[in-house]
């Protein structure tokens, strides 16, 4: 699991989780900040099926809870919107057409110097291009309206 943890659209930290390993991964998770306002993705129903299924906790914020998965900001629905004649929306695909070169793999060795799987399908590596994705759009446009629970 890759986790960007970031205050208007600026880097705070970066976290590449096994989550084989779960007395790890619980102590990462409840040391976020759980006051976020989204999490960005990149086709929000396959990474909340995946993290529900890990660690089934509330997609809503209960009171008194202290985690919650949602709302989601999905690159891949903001991109088909704003750009619906692409060929294809797959991560990659849409990295290499709006990012620079390296862009992803320059920011993952800044923020996350020990990572080293520089390669699509890896949790930072897709979080990283995701976040830099929604963070090309968020001064242009108002992306509130994307939020799904």
């Amino acid at each position: 699991m890759g986790i960007i943890e970031f205050n208007n659209f600026k880097i705070i930290n970066a976290y590449d989780i096994d989550v084989q390993n779960k007395d790890e991964t619980l102590i990462i998770l409840n040391n976020l900040n759980q006051d976020y306002d989204f999490i960005i993705c990149h086709n929000w129903h396959i990474e909340k099926n995946l993290l529900t299924k890990v660690f089934p906790y509330p997609s809503l914020k209960k009171k008194n809870e202290n985690c919650k998965w949602g709302p989601w900001l999905d690159s891949l629905r903001v991109y088909k919107t704003f750009y619906p004649n692409l060929e294809s929306y797959e991560l990659l695909n849409l990295s290499k057409t709006f990012l620079k070169e390296d862009q992803i793999k320059l920011t993952i060795e800044k923020i996350c110097p020990k990572y080293k799987k520089f390669n699509p399908h890896n949790a930072l590596y897709d979080a990283t291009g995701s976040f830099l994705l929604i963070k090309r759009l968020a001064d242009k446009f108002n992306l509130s309206n994307f939020l799904q629970q």
